[in-house]
C-alpha cells in the first residue's frame, strides 16, 4: 500500500457525466483515494476494468493510483491509453503530463499540459503545472505567463506553486 496526496499530485475528481455500469464504482474509488484508501480504490478500479476492459476513466484512475504510488512509467502507459480512447479529456492530459514530468520527460510533459490548456482554457491546474514545470526548466518568461493565468483563474493555486518559482518573486505579484 502506498500513501498519496491526490489533491497535490493529480487532477482527479468524481465525474458528473455518467457512462455505463462502472461509473458508480469509479466515483466510489475516487472517494476512497481522496480518503487515502489506495488499496481499496485500486481493487474497485480493477473490478471495473475486469468487466469493462478499456474503460477510459478506469484506466485513468488506475494510472493516477500508479503515479501516486511512485510508479510513473506504468502510470504513463495507463493514462496514455485513456487519452487515446478519450483524447478530449483535459484531466487525462494533466495527469499524463504529471507522469511524464516525474520521469524527466519535460518536453512531452509540457506538450500534455499545453493540450490540457487548449481543451480547457479555464483549468487552473493545467496552467499551474505548466508554469511550475517551465520554472523548473528555467524558462521563467513562459512560467510567469502560465502561473499568472493560474493565479487569475484560481487564486488559491498560488499557495501550491512550487519552490522553483521563487525566481519569479511571488506568483501573486504577477497578477
Amino acid at each position: 500500500m502506498c500513501s498519496s496526496d491526490l489533491t497535490r499530485n493529480s487532477q482527479l475528481k468524481p465525474k458528473k457525466k455518467r457512462r455505463k455500469g462502472g461509473d458508480k464504482r469509479l466515483a466510489e474509488a475516487v472517494a476512497m483515494l481522496n480518503q487515502g484508501r489506495v488499496t481499496d480504490a485500486e481493487t474497485q478500479v480493477r473490478a471495473v476494468l475486469s468487466q469493462q476492459p478499456g474503460h477510459p476513466e478506469a484506466l485513468h484512475v488506475l494510472g493516477v493510483i500508479a503515479l501516486s504510488c511512485g510508479h510513473p512509467g506504468p502510470a504513463e502507459e495507463l493514462i496514455r491509453k485513456a487519452t487515446q480512447l478519450e483524447p478530449d479529456n483535459p484531466s487525462f492530459h494533466v495527469n499524463l503530463g504529471a507522469a511524464l514530468a516525474e520521469q524527466s520527460k519535460h518536453e512531452a510533459a509540457i506538450h500534455a499540459y499545453e493540450r490540457a490548456t487548449q481543451l480547457a482554457p479555464r483549468l487552473a491546474e493545467a496552467h499551474l503545472r505548466l508554469g511550475n514545470l517551465r520554472g523548473a526548466m528555467e524558462d521563467f518568461e513562459h512560467a510567469a505567463a502560465s502561473l499568472t493565468r493560474a493565479c487569475k483563474l484560481e487564486p488559491s493555486n498560488v499557495i501550491r506553486s512550487e519552490e522553483h518559482t521563487s525566481e519569479l518573486q511571488s506568483p501573486c505579484n504577477l497578477v
